[in-house]
């Protein structure tokens, strides 16, 4: 394997680097613009700023060459696999040399610091096996308005969100099979709503899903619990598919830079899932050289045109599709380097269950359960016999069992969670839309606060923009009436909550049960706008029900129901 030690390469970017430390503050602001969006870029000419180096760290070329060199070595990299032609030995030679100038540009510590949770990837290099071997792949990318490529500029945004950049280079990777890709970002919504309504989006048969929902979640119990959620329910699909989750930040000034990323890396490392960070690596960087934050966030739509500091700009989405690049190639690098049939027969062992207690095999811990004097000094006397046990917490048959307890349960000797998939009905779902059974007028308060009984809207559906509905009342009193079907028990909404629009109180009753109501308000005190997700009822009746709500005022948006 070339190393980046020697040749041209480094000698052209030391270059271009000692001549972009010499440019003027006008031309600074120039290429920051372009990277920005303020100032359009050829979508086909290369942006200026792919020539920087050293993204989030101080590893110049030459060191992060000579790393990716030794590591190659460590891997295999550069061997012959098994039954490879001539041309598929130089199509491997030159995918590894450019991901190893990509290294060289980003600094090997970019790529260091982002991987939160690296784990076994034992579901997706079996995946990656797969595509290897020709096979087509479904790539499946769910997350919220940074998915959908909020505020990045209109003409490139949709070919260089993070996930077309990953997707644009799977393809050259794989070029012989035809594989699917389906992004799905919706703005404001975050996990609680994917965990219940992701089918409404995509197909069950999913082989690859990377998650953003970092920013879009909250640094709660509530979140984390529908986080944890959503990974158990993709876990268990029958498909089995692998989960990578990627983690963007947000700096607002009005809230923690650390949003849901913690608590979701918690679950990522319960579950053996691989957990990527933009955060990591870049945000100590802006920290320390605060001129740079307007490269890597987008900008509010003009007139406004001021830096957006929740949504990546070009360069961020960039740095994030690297991040993604760079570790499956060091995937595909072991898969290569592991091909024995051993190997092959390992990774096929796909499984998509709980982890369900053979009792009669394991037996039963109770911690209740006193043992004799004998077995206490037996225990209290043992020093080696652990030392002959194999395979700790490794086991090749339950590498992909999902535990029987979610991480925020306390310790349970016989809870199980069964895999469900609960009912959703969504205005931007595609299977099964959310609509209105009936609705009755409610009251007008004019613009002098004087209230007109009986003359105001209905419940009605509305749409702040395509991907961002909602069934809405603006008229207290208004009530509105939902046919659902239940089938273990629980009836959830999910409504917007936030500071700038507005909102106000909804009372919610399942059939003529009036007086068990629930209260939801959509406005608090935290300085962005979300969906969350609120329990109606537990414990009904499996079956046909009516769902109700009535507008206490001023405002409600809701956008889906849910039914367990």
């Amino acid at each position: 394997m070339r190393s980046l030690r020697s040749g041209p390469l480094p000698t052209l970017l030391g270059l271009v680097a000692a001549f972009l430390i010499g440019l003027s503050s006008n031309r600074v602001y120039v290429e920051t613009s372009k990277a920005a969006g303020l100032i359009n870029v050829s979508s086909s000419s290369q942006p200026s700023w792919l020539a920087g180096t050293g993204w989030g760290g101080s590893f110049g070329i030459e060191e992060s060459g000579t790393e990716l060199a030794e590591e190659g070595e460590e891997l295999g990299l550069g061997d012959d696999v098994a039954g490879e032609t001539d041309q598929t030995r130089r199509k491997r030679k030159e995918r590894d040399d450019k991901m190893e100038e990509m290294v060289g540009v980003f600094g090997q510590a970019f790529f260091d610091k982002s991987i939160s949770y690296s784990g076994t990837n034992h579901r997706l290099r079996r995946i990656l096996r797969r595509a290897l071997a020709g096979e087509s792949i479904s790539i499946t990318i769910l997350g919220g308005s940074i998915t959908a490529g909020h505020n990045m500029p209109n003409e490139m945004g949709k070919d260089h969100t993070y996930h077309a950049l990953f997707w644009k280079q799977w393809q050259e990777w794989f070029p012989d099979a035809t594989h699917s890709y389906l992004p799905v970002g919706i703005g404001a919504f975050g996990s609680a709503y994917f965990a219940n309504c992701f089918l409404e989006h995509v197909p069950a048969e999913l082989d690859l899903v990377i998650l953003d929902f970092a920013v879009n979640d909250l640094r709660d119990d509530d979140f984390h619990r529908s986080f944890d959620h959503l990974l158990r329910a993709l876990l268990t699909l029958p498909s089995a598919p692998a989960v990578v989750t990627m983690e963007f930040f947000a700096i607002p000034g009005w809230i923690p830079m650390t949003t849901a990323g913690s608590n979701q890396l918690d679950s990522s490392r319960y579950l053996d899932i691989p957990s990527l960070s933009l955060r990591n690596p870049l945000l100590p960087e802006l920290l320390l050289h605060p001129q740079r934050i307007p490269d890597f966030y987008g900008r509010l739509p003009f007139p406004d045109g001021v830096v957006d500091p929740r949504h990546p700009s070009l360069r961020g989405h960039h740095a994030a599709a690297a991040i993604l690049k760079h570790h499956f190639w060091k995937q595909i690098l072991h898969v290569e380097a592991h091909n024995s049939p051993e190997d092959v027969a390992l990774e096929k062992q796909a499984v998509s269950r709980i982890g369900i207690v053979d009792e009669e095999k394991e037996g039963v811990y109770d911690p209740r359960e006193a043992h004799t004097k004998e077995e206490y000094l037996e225990w209290n006397t043992d020093r080696t016999s652990y030392l002959e046990e194999r395979d700790w917490g490794s086991r090749n048959e339950d590498l992909e069992v999902v535990p029987r307890m979610a991480l925020l349960d306390p310790h349970d000797p016989s809870k199980f969670i069964p895999a469900s998939v609960p009912q959703c009905k969504s205005l931007s779902g595609t299977r099964e839309k959310l609509t209105i059974l009936s609705t009755t007028k409610g009251d007008r308060i004019d613009e002098n606060g004087v209230t007109h009984f009986g003359e105001g809207e209905g419940w009605f559906e509305w749409e702040s923009s395509p991907e961002k509905q909602y069934i809405i009342s603006r008229s207290p009193g208004a009530e509105v009436t939902f046919a659902i079907t239940v089938g273990l028990g629980d009836v959830k909404l999910w409504y917007l909550k936030s500071t700038d629009f507005n909102l106000g109180i909804a009372r919610c009753w399942i059939d003529d049960e009036t007086a068990l109501w629930t209260r939801f308000n959509g406005l608090w005190d935290a300085r962005m706008s979300i969906g969350v997700i609120g329990t109606v009822r537990e414990g009904i009746a499996p079956g046909d029900h009516l769902l109700h709500c009535v507008l206490e005022g001023p405002e409600f948006r809701i956008s889906s129901l849910i039914t367990g």
